[in-house]
């Protein structure tokens, strides 16, 4: 296996590992140690494939309750390798439910929480709750990382509502790095507004 390859799958087997203990299920459906099985097998199989990033079709072949409550566990865990807390806010963003959206607000509200996730949270904030994420958005467009504020430009793409665009044109006026100002423009554009 080469670095890159091995890398990958360590990552995908650390999230399995988060998602598919007795305490990540603890509180959900009662699965039964076959059915346990089952899943782990699949989703390290899912997460191993490191030609495929998983998609939302793919995060949904598994209860969603339970699912979303492991995943919340995987992203909040500061313990956690950054790719798999990335890999698990990027999950959440598949689930259009309250305690997908409180689980990455609780990343984004941590003032641990590091840049390589915090990007990526808001970004799957956006895809989850759309027009709900508007005020993170808004207060990611004024940070002092421009990183973060390049994140919440694809956060306001990904929300696709007319306030999400509105802020991105009220910051335009106010954008001093020419990159972000050049993907503001670009999204606008792209969403026709």
């Amino acid at each position: 296996m080469t670095g890159r390859f091995s890398f990958i799958w360590l990552t995908a087997a650390a999230l399995a590992a988060a998602l598919l203990t007795r305490d990540a299920w603890a509180g959900s459906v009662k699965l039964s140690e076959e059915d346990l099985a089952r899943q782990r097998t699949e989703l390290v199989n899912l997460l191993g494939a490191s030609e495929k990033t998983p998609s939302c079709e793919d995060w949904r072949k598994f209860d969603e309750k339970t699912t979303v409550a492991a995943i919340s566990k995987a992203v909040q865990n500061e313990q956690e390798a950054a790719p798999v807390r990335v890999r698990a806010a990027f999950a959440l963003g598949c689930y259009q439910n309250p305690q997908a959206g409180r689980a990455l607000h609780a990343v984004l509200d941590n003032p641990k929480t590091t840049h390589l996730v915090r990007g990526p949270a808001l970004v799957a904030l956006a895809d989850s709750q759309k027009g709900g994420a508007v005020p993170e958005i808004e207060k990611a467009l004024k940070s002092n990382d421009p990183q973060f504020r390049l994140a919440a430009v694809d956060a306001a793409k990904k929300a696709g509502t007319k306030q999400a665009f509105d802020v991105l044109r009220a910051l335009l006026k106010a954008e001093k790095f020419p990159l972000i100002q050049a993907h503001i423009r670009q999204v606008l554009g792209s969403a026709g507004k």
